[in-house]
């Protein structure tokens, strides 16, 4: 089987997934926490099958987006890339339920609780993380108890942000997957292996 195509098809997604993520850190300035690179992240991991692809595709989209944008101590860019790394582990927890669009159409309301409580668990994650990372650099809090405490405090208004954010990114990512896979599977014709097809 020439995996030519395959290939190519890959390079693209990959290539509009990167895109996607650098723009929107640019684009969605007056919108704090409310971009699109968790469930870019969670997506990568989804459609590659790999931790990997999913963790280069975090790394060129803040190195390529963190030159035009103010830059951060290193712990909290630590903490940030930390939280947003726990998508790549959701996407490949969602994939090993759902494999094909012939999945999550067989049980859609399945499909639809596990996308959204993985959008809401990588939403906590990146909350939880990059925020203890704030307030263990012991600049702005205090390393105490009650420093933790206002730290996270200060973060609750952002995370509707993260949160909706989230759900959004990922419903447009995989609705838009499902959707076209359910399309080409469709109009395939019946001597083609159709497991091949929506195997993305």
């Amino acid at each position: 089987m020439n995996r030519y195509p395959n290939i190519i098809r890959d390079t693209l997604i990959l290539l509009v997934l990167l895109a996607i993520g650098i723009s929107s850190r640019f684009m969605l300035l007056d919108l704090p926490n409310f971009k699109p690179v968790a469930a870019i992240v969670m997506f990568a991991a989804f459609w590659f099958r790999s931790f990997r692809v999913a963790g280069l595709a975090l790394l060129l989209i803040m190195l390529a987006s963190n030159v035009g944008l103010d830059s951060c101590p290193w712990q909290i860019t630590c903490g940030v890339l930390g939280g947003l790394l726990a998508a790549a582990w959701l996407g490949r927890n969602f994939r090993s339920n759902f494999d094909s669009a012939r999945d999550v159409s067989a049980s859609p309301l399945r499909a639809g609780g596990l996308l959204l409580g993985s959008a809401f668990a990588m939403s906590l994650a990146f909350f939880v993380i990059s925020n203890f990372s704030v307030w263990a650099m012991g600049q702005w809090y205090p390393l105490t108890g009650s420093g933790l405490v206002s730290c996270f405090a200060a973060a609750v208004p952002f995370f509707k942000y993260t949160l909706c954010g989230d759900m959004m990114f990922c419903t447009s990512l995989f609705g838009a997957w499902w959707l076209v896979a359910s399309l080409a599977t469709s109009h395939a014709p019946e001597t083609v292996d159709q497991q091949a097809i929506v195997r993305q």
